[in-house]
């Protein structure tokens, strides 16, 4: 495998170039499988999302499906971790591979780029793995997406990229001649499985001081047309015969069409200071039916404080009927599953998550 990973990389070179991507969907509506972020954490300290050096770290995708019930044991995650390159320009490839293409040299960086023969892929399925060839790991892992890193004690620069595919069932596959270099694979006889290529990043910390610390959703409170919203508590999700309204707290009802707001709060406290100022926070809400106002939501370090919280609303119109009935991506039965993430742009990530009724 060493090998293999080896020759991949130095075959990854036409990628220089760049890759085209499909048209962006409504980002807002959750109508496929869908990757809304990663939740990096420090193994021993996973509410740490920055890593110093020579420590393991757990990536975990936030991976969600339209559907309530949808069986994510079929899932099939394969990526890459190396170093972040200098400059973005695109889709991001390892400062290693760039660096080979400048100095056109068959060693970079402690990368072995021996060939191993004809075979030019690495496929992920029936068995989980992690590798690495010098400062490049290549991690599968199969059901829920948690990728396991081991970061170079000399390492360079101060992020790793992390740079993947999810398949919702199959084979994850890197193929150095496609053109987003990962793709999914059907089992056979199988329908073609959901593919989600996703990339990001793992914060470094050089001095061993300055660390980070994820979002805390507790501190997050939420309002659906004025009354409080509560989390799901129960260990399935509810189905549409909980819509009864005996839990109007954690499983509202709104009307089809209703334009109804949801108001935000967070607890001011919960935030982390940087330089002497409360960090920045950013809230995106998405949805797998209806129509949300806006996706973001931010609060700045001189954002107003009231009662001791942040706030911010939006409105979102729910689904009519005609449109409850042409949707094909879930039962017009379910309750709308909402997600709230919260990212603080320097490595951490939270996610919250709520659900209501249409009748």
């Amino acid at each position: 495998m060493r090998r293999r990973l080896a020759a991949v990389l130095l075959l990854l070179l036409p990628f220089l170039l760049g890759a085209c991507q499909d048209d962006l969907r409504k980002i807002t509506l959750i109508d496929q499988m869908s990757v809304l972020g990663a939740r990096v954490g420090v193994v021993g300290e996973p509410e740490r999302s920055s890593a110093v050096p020579g420590e393991e770290v757990d990536y975990e995708l936030a991976l969600v499906f339209p559907q309530l019930d949808r069986d994510r044991s079929t899932v099939t995650t394969l990526a890459i971790d190396c170093t972040a390159p200098t400059r973005f320009t695109g889709i991001p490839l390892c400062q290693e591979i760039q660096d080979l293409a400048a100095s056109d040299r068959r060693d970079s960086g402690g990368v072995d780029l021996m060939a191993f023969g004809e075979e030019r892929q690495v496929r992920c399925e029936g068995q989980a793995f992690a590798f690495r060839s010098g400062p490049v790991g290549l991690a599968c892992h199969l059901g829920e997406p948690r990728l396991r890193f081991a970061i170079p004690a000399d390492v360079r620069g101060d992020e790793r990229l992390v740079r993947g595919i999810v398949c919702s069932d199959g084979a994850a596959v890197l193929d150095p001649d496609e053109p987003a270099l990962f793709r999914c694979e059907a089992n056979d006889g199988g329908p073609a499985p959901e593919a989600q290529p996703f990339y990001g990043t793992i914060q470094l910390v050089t001095d061993g001081v300055s660390h980070n610390q994820h979002p805390d959703p507790a501190g997050l409170s939420i309002q659906f047309a004025g009354a409080v919203w509560e989390p799901w508590d129960r260990p399935q999700p509810p189905a549409g015969s909980d819509c009864d309204g005996r839990d109007v707290a954690a499983l509202p009802v709104a009307a089809p069409g209703q334009d109804a707001r949801i108001d935000l709060r967070y607890r001011a406290q919960a935030r982390e200071d940087v330089d002497g100022v409360p960090e920045i926070l950013e809230i995106s809400t998405y949805a797998t039916a209806g129509e949300l106002e806006r996706r973001f939501t931010v609060w700045k370090p001189d954002s107003p404080v009231v009662g001791g919280r942040l706030a911010g609303d939006f409105e979102w119109i729910a689904p009519s009927k005609a449109d409850l009935a042409g949707q094909t991506w879930r039962s017009p039965e379910d309750p709308v599953h909402f997600f709230f993430t919260i990212i603080d742009r320097r490595g951490g990530f939270a996610m919250a998550e709520r659900y209501l009724c249409v009748k």
